[in-house]
């Protein structure tokens, strides 16, 4: 995730969050840390959303990995413009949406 206000968001409700401000930068942190869920927008400086999806998607240590896509548009739209692959993500949020939803979504993808 990219917006320190998330981060905050997060860390303030009690969990552990990481940003990264690209794809690679994205993939580095699945490397590094544990991670249960990945916040993503589908924009990213010269590589979509989509990108760190596939990476999750088809690697076998990020298989249980939950995937949480935001973006400015709606999920309608971004099924026509990117032709959609099935299972890219696990919900979306279409900006603007209410933090404490983004935030009960998280805490409800997280393992008990």
């Amino acid at each position: 995730m990219t917006n320190p206000i998330l981060v905050h968001t997060f860390q303030k409700a009690g969990m552990a969050a990481v940003a990264a401000s690209t794809v690679l930068e994205g993939i580095a942190a699945l490397a590094k840390y544990a991670v249960d869920v990945v916040v993503t927008d589908l924009h990213f400086p010269h590589e979509s959303g989509f990108s760190l999806c596939r990476v999750i998607r088809t690697k076998p240590e990020y298989q249980t990995v939950r995937v949480i896509m935001i973006s400015a548009v709606t999920a309608a739209e971004v099924e026509r413009e990117t032709g959609w692959f099935a299972g890219a993500y696990d919900q979306f949020f279409a900006k603007p949406f209410p933090m404490k939803d983004l935030v009960a979504a998280v805490q409800g993808m997280l393992p008990t």
